[in-house]
């Protein structure tokens, strides 16, 4: 019988990668607010420990450790250290991921450094943290929950950003294979794909942009963009006993846009 304890993670400790701001943040949000322990694995020192120490002033149980995700020696590091704090890791969240200072362009005027930037942080990084809480996982005995920020990105071509996308798109299918090996230990491994998430980065580019956000809230079937508690509300349901049978897929968070695309009609057509 489904009830509220149904979402309760009372107990779970989380890993939540690039929780610093956006989407990360207010996942590590929505994860403590049902009463799991948060561990806030980001790269920048400052918001680390800000949004570490936001959740304590909540009085919430948070951790916060400066960590590289493409080193896996950092990560290891992280991993460590929230044992010791905590005993257990029941739950993982690779959040972090993006373009960093790459730039879209077109294919032939990419670098090999942007590719393989991107194919670090929106592949490689989740192969490290995988490998590195996978194993603690398991030998815990008592299951978990893995959670993979994708993009639709990783679900539709777009142009001039082929090596974000195409990272993105291996990262789903990453998602799905990993989930059939962790599957008989009991852990469950999903991924989410937001759509456009209004963020400080988000709107701190959209002078450049031409309203990019008006026009893509336009094409979309719900009129809006995201913001980071719609992602956090989706992650928090698939890392909740509530979802214990879903495994494997890859839940889409944007609005309709993939599903059902608005295309201008001619009247008379």
């Amino acid at each position: 019988m489904i009830s509220l304890q149904s979402y309760s993670l009372q107990g779970k400790t989380a890993i939540v990668t690039g929780a610093g701001q956006g989407i990360g943040k207010g996942i590590a949000e929505a994860l403590a607010a049902l009463g799991a322990n948060i561990v806030i694995a980001e790269q920048n020192p400052t918001t680390c420990k800000q949004t570490a120490d936001a959740l304590k002033a909540k009085g919430h149980k948070a951790l916060g450790i400066v960590t590289d995700v493409l080193s896996a020696a950092s990560v290891d590091a992280m991993v460590k250290a929230a044992v010791k704090e905590f005993g257990q890791i029941d739950i993982l969240v690779n959040n972090a991921g993006g373009m960093g200072k790459t730039r879209p362009k077109p294919l032939v005027q990419m670098t090999e450094e942007d590719w393989d930037f991107n194919w670090a942080l929106n592949a490689k990084a989740h192969y490290i943290t995988i490998h590195a809480i996978a194993p603690v996982m398991v030998k815990q005995g008592k299951g978990g929950a893995i959670v993979n920020i994708a993009s639709i990105g990783g679900s539709i071509g777009h142009e001039n950003l082929t090596p974000y996308g195409s990272a993105k798109a291996s990262l789903i299918n990453m998602t799905a294979a990993v989930a059939g090996e962790l599957g008989p230990h009991g852990i469950r491994v999903t991924a989410v794909s937001p759509g456009t998430i209004v963020t400080p980065l988000t709107q701190a580019a959209e002078p450049l942009r031409q309203g990019f956000t008006e026009k893509t809230a336009e094409m979309t079937p719900l009129r809006r963009l995201g913001n980071p508690d719609d992602i956090a509300g989706a992650v928090a349901f698939l890392c909740s006993p509530a979802a214990s049978f879903i495994t494997g897929v890859n839940l889409l968070v944007d609005g309709g846009r993939l599903a059902c695309a608005r295309i201008p009609v001619n009247p008379q057509f």
